[in-house]
């Protein structure tokens, strides 16, 4: 266990491939295997000097956990230390799947160096977030953690700010840039025809001159402004112009009654 300033309390407790040796092991406060082993010279006992700081601290004096003696001296057993660095344990990642086995001195090596444990969880390297649990939002302070044997595949795969290219239009940026904010303006990007017409993948700069020619898009009567509000498809414009001569005709001499009539109250007005 490691304290806020990263001091590390308590022993190791680390699956180890043989069963410790008692003498290896923090008399009566942890009981984990020693870490930075003290010897006592009162009654001969093992205690991490971390445990013995703890210990001190809570008592109120310097009195030995073991037999309570107080004023005894302690010192450090580099005999003992060296014993439980060579001590062969399995990596702590044991259960997720690393195989690794080797002695305890080097286990923060083949967990901390990019060429050891593939089980750490590291921090994607492009700085991407993972989703917040409470609101959903991707915080600058969330970092995504990636196992390191998989950080490749993320990184190629699956980070949204790994660079990437449009298709439509090669512009290149991050992934979550591209395929939201950019390709809801990407001027290449395809469309299908809003009138869902037999044309599709349109390139969005070209919507504007498909619907001036698309058969379904829909088209105001030239004789609006005389009455007719009649609104039919392009490909069926000419069959309403056809088909409506006659109604035009009767709209047009309508409209006209009108403005003469209007023309002749302005007239009216000015004598």
């Amino acid at each position: 266990m490691a304290s806020r300033t990263g001091v590390q309390y308590r022993g190791y407790d680390y699956e180890f491939v043989e069963e410790v040796p008692e003498e290896l092991v923090c008399s009566a406060i942890c009981t984990k295997v020693l870490r930075d082993p003290h010897l006592t010279d009162c009654c001969g006992q093992h205690f991490c000097n971390s445990c013995l700081q703890r210990w001190f601290k809570r008592q109120g004096k310097q009195v030995c956990p073991h037999c309570r003696m107080e004023r005894f001296s302690r010192i450090l057993d580099k005999p003992v230390k060296r014993r439980i660095d060579q001590l062969k344990m399995h990596c702590t990642n044991h259960k997720a799947g690393c195989e690794w086995v080797g002695e305890l001195s080097s286990v923060q090596t083949h967990l901390n160096s990019d060429s050891g444990c593939g089980y750490v969880e590291v921090d994607c390297t492009n700085r991407c977030t993972e989703c917040c649990s409470n609101c959903g939002s991707r915080h600058t302070s969330n970092l995504l953690k990636v196992r390191r044997k998989d950080l490749a595949r993320h990184l190629e795969q699956e980070c949204p700010k790994r660079r990437y290219k449009c298709k439509h239009c090669k512009k290149e940026d991050t992934y979550e840039t591209i395929t939201t904010t950019h390709y809801s303006e990407c001027p290449n990007y395809p469309l299908d025809c809003p009138n869902e017409c037999e044309t599709t993948e349109i390139k969005r700069a070209e919507m504007d001159q498909h619907r001036s020619k698309c058969p379904l898009e829909p088209v105001e009567c030239p004789f609006k402004e005389a009455g007719c509000q009649v609104k039919v498809v392009r490909k069926e414009f000419e069959s309403h112009m056809a088909n409506s001569q006659q109604q035009h005709l009767l709209t047009l001499m309508g409209a006209f009654r009108v403005a003469k009539a209007d023309l002749e109250a302005i007239k009216a007005e000015r004598k």
